[in-house]
């Protein structure tokens, strides 16, 4: 990968490749580092940034991010993480997730559970391949921790996110969760929950489903 951040970095300079080609260089060089924690938050973020300028904004969610988990020298800011999520307006799940975690934990925002669900759920659609807020939403669902429990759509939830992983030791432990759950509800819910699965893989889309 370090090589990969070299390459990245040469063909950044190249004045013949698009903005829509080096937006899409500028925002591995950034990923990269970021997983490899081989660069500063000033030399991620700027690289973030170039990626945004040349029209692809998920950088600025990416700098959202940053901003709300914090990375070597970079403080926490709640308020700096809001103002680069709502700077991405092409509205990636990188943003949505972002926002949800944000309004689930009460951090720059007023705690609201129904507010994060709709934002996970966003984030769902446009990532159909993010088993884990797929998980999330499970996991609020299953528990009276963030609000009322409800089997079915934890069920529901569970299911998704186990259709959605590729990674075979991920998708076991997901498929071994909605077994767990199933065992814990009632004959009605499994019901519902049978006919609910059913009404979404219908209608495709999600959030029309809840």
């Amino acid at each position: 990968m370090y090589r990969a951040i070299g390459s990245c970095k040469s063909l950044l300079k190249d004045k013949t490749k698009s903005n829509s080609d080096l937006s899409k260089i500028a925002l591995r060089i950034g990923l990269f580092m970021k997983i490899l924690e081989s660069g500063s938050a000033d030399e991620i973020i700027g690289y973030y940034l170039i990626a945004a300028e040349k029209g692809n904004t998920l950088g600025y969610s990416l700098i959202g991010s940053l901003y709300r988990t914090g990375y070597k020298e970079l403080k926490i800011d709640y308020e700096k993480a809001k103002y680069y999520y709502y700077m991405d307006t092409q509205g990636y799940a990188e943003k949505m997730r972002g926002l949800a975690v944000m309004h689930l934990n009460g951090t720059g925002f007023e705690s609201s559970v129904d507010e994060a669900i709709i934002l996970f759920t966003y984030a769902t659609e446009l990532d159909s391949k993010d088993s884990s807020t797929r998980m999330r939403l499970c996991e609020i669902h299953s528990t009276n921790k963030y609000r009322k429990l409800n089997l079915v759509n934890a069920y529901f939830w569970c299911s998704n996110a186990a259709q959605a992983e590729d990674f075979p030791q991920l998708k076991s432990y997901y498929e071994k969760e909605k077994m767990d759950i199933y065992t814990r509800m009632s004959k009605i819910e499994r019901e519902n929950s049978v006919r609910l699965i059913e009404k979404c893989s219908r209608e495709k889309i999600t959030s029309l489903c809840l």
